[in-house]
């Protein structure tokens, strides 16, 4: 994404968003990434879920951070239309920058695909990058890896987030920005500093642990037949994320209520 769009992308959203850390202009990129991103090595059974996608991000010294990765949202009144709305914008436009992140990694697994099969030899950029790519998606298969490095859809992932938060009202959600309902363990929330890492590791989650094998085997369907990732049938495949039974009808309902499914279309185009 070009800096013009991201930040037409964020003033059109109009989202109420801060910034929560302050930043010197002589911080190189490993400061700045020490000082944002808050590193948590998790428990290792949650370890589908490690942070470390935020090192996989190129913060060279022409880069910026993206604003939208170092804000927060305010907490929602669920009875408000516009605070509703607010959310579901916001939610959005996050999932769909980590799906730009994601595009870049899957960008790299294809590069170094052709490359092989032409026996040309990657450059050391591609084999760092490529290393650090198999690492963050716990495989070196390529055919493994072309079906985890994809993006998520934004319809399924808005609906979840929207379910599990009450749109963001709920206080204890709100404090721990634990928007998608992740849990560390059976009693406590998987707690984040920011929404942008939550998603992160939302979508590290459907993409990796092996809950959500049928979830990217029709994704990759999808994308072999050049079709936009669908979330409401992709919702049939997750029926591990939450055992209760009315979860998925939940979820299409939200999707059609909110018209969520014109998100996916929306930020395949962007």
């Amino acid at each position: 994404m070009t800096k013009k769009n991201f930040f037409w992308l964020v003033s059109v959203l109009c989202i109420t968003l801060w910034c929560q850390e302050s930043l010197s202009a002589k911080d190189d990129a490993r400061t700045i990434r020490n000082k944002l991103f808050k590193y948590q090595v998790l428990n290792k059974k949650h370890d589908a879920i490690y942070h470390d996608i935020l090192q996989k991000i190129n913060l060279g010294k022409d880069k910026k951070i993206p604003g939208i990765a170092l804000c927060s949202i305010k907490r929602t009144d669920s009875n408000s239309k516009n605070d509703r709305e607010m959310f579901i914008k916001a939610v959005a436009a996050v999932l769909g920058y980590v799906n730009k992140i994601i595009m870049e990694h899957r960008a790299c697994v294809l590069t170094v695909h052709k490359k092989n099969k032409e026996k040309v030899k990657l450059t050391e950029q591609e084999e760092q990058t490529f290393s650090m790519i198999c690492s963050f998606y716990q495989s070196k298969d390529i055919d493994v890896l072309l079906k985890r490095v994809a993006p998520v859809p934004i319809s399924l992932a808005v609906a979840q987030a929207s379910l599990e938060s009450g749109f963001g009202s709920s206080p204890v959600m709100h404090k721990n920005n634990a928007f998608f309902g992740m849990m560390l363990d059976k009693t406590r929330l998987l707690p984040f500093d920011t929404l942008f890492e939550s998603a992160i590791a939302y979508a590290k989650t459907l993409n990796v642990h092996s809950h959500y094998k049928a979830f990217r085997e029709s994704r990759d369907k999808m994308l072999c037949r050049s079709q936009v990732i669908d979330g409401a049938k992709l919702s049939e495949t997750i029926e591990k994320y939450c055992e209760k039974k009315a979860y998925k009808s939940r979820l299409l309902k939200l999707m059609k209520e909110y018209n969520l499914m014109s998100l996916d279309r929306a930020y395949t185009a962007a």
